[in-house]
Formats: structure tokens, sequence, C-alpha cells
């Protein structure tokens, strides 16, 4: 199951019990000085996005749900 099908909640049948990932995404980043410390970078790539990619590698995951604030939400369509 690709990463955008996780994420979006696209279900193929299963053979395990129904799991999904959840990524608190919601903090304010007050004790990091008020910046997005998910959208900072670690060797080029943005720790929310090296995060996805590493739960994405996990099997028996059949979707993953971030918790984030409103006012940080993209605006996104269904693929």
């Amino acid at each position: 199951m690709s990463l955008l099908q996780k994420m979006f909640g696209k279900h193929q049948k299963r053979t395990h019990p129904y799991c999904a990932a959840l990524i608190a995404a919601a903090g304010s980043s007050t004790r990091y000085g008020g910046e997005n410390k998910l959208l900072q970078t670690l060797d080029g790539i943005p720790v929310l996005v090296r995060t996805l990619l590493t739960i994405d590698c996990v099997e028996g995951i059949d979707e993953i749900v971030i918790a984030a604030r409103e006012d940080e939400l993209l605006p996104y369509e269904n693929p």
C-alpha cells in the first residue's frame, strides 16, 4: 500500500487486524522558539517527511493519521 493510500484511507484487503498510525503534529513548538520543528530539515528532508517515510516502511499499518493544528493545514485533493 502506498504512502498516499495510507494517508487518505484507501484500504486493500488485509489479513491482519486494522492498524492506524497517529502522527502527533499539533504542538506549538514554544520550547523550540515558536518555529514548527516538524518542518525543520535534517540533511535536507523535513522531520515530518522523515517520520512519514519511516512509518510507510512498517508492514501492517493500514492508515496514517496526522493530528495537526487547524491553522497549519494545507489544502489538498484526494489523489
